[in-house]
């Protein structure tokens, strides 16, 4: 059981990721795919503590911090033990900032750098054919929408046998932008 800050996909969002990427799910169907009530974009792992310790950590880091919008930049892979498959977004200043409010809160003085992403499949690792036919299909899918994040979540992640369960302890809202 441990805790992470995130952002949590609205609907909408989810739906539209969901519908663009029915293609690949359905061509690579033995992969082990995220489902979308578990799409989320962890910003800053905590461990174990209690939520009672991080919500004035928190509270503090995010003072003044404003929303921002994101946007998706394109699909990758990764293999160390495992395939991955993830979706990457564009860099956004406040989302740094903002990560970096926390970590700096949270770790005092060490220098913490972030690249926003959301894992969408997991499998076994495939043979060189395979690898470059899946990143080829990868580099040609398309996924376009746009996000406004007013709010990030506390979140609680647990393992209960291959899959995890996540669990909302608490929002925290960002500043309307002017």
């Amino acid at each position: 059981m441990r805790q992470y800050l995130g952002i949590e996909m609205t609907a909408e969002v989810k739906d539209s990721l969901s519908a663009q990427i029915s293609d690949l799910q359905h061509d690579y169907a033995v992969f082990h795919w995220t489902s979308p009530e578990s799409y989320a974009i962890p910003l800053f792992h905590f461990g174990s503590e209690s939520v009672e310790e991080l919500t004035p950590l928190i509270e503090d880091a995010l003072f003044e911090q404003p929303e921002f919008v994101l946007y998706p930049l394109h699909l990758e892979i990764a293999i160390s033990r495992n395939i991955l498959i993830y979706l990457t977004f564009y860099r956004e200043k406040a989302m740094e900032q903002l990560v970096a409010n926390v970590a700096d809160h949270y770790i005092p003085g060490k220098n913490y750098s972030y690249a926003p992403s959301i894992t969408l499949a997991t499998y076994k690792k495939p043979s060189k054919q395979q690898y470059f036919h899946l990143k080829k299909k990868l580099e040609r899918t398309e996924i376009e929408f746009e996000w406004k994040v007013d709010t990030v979540s506390l979140i609680r992640a647990e393992q209960k046998g291959k899959r995890s369960t996540y669990t909302k302890l608490k929002d925290y809202k960002l500043l309307p932008r002017e």
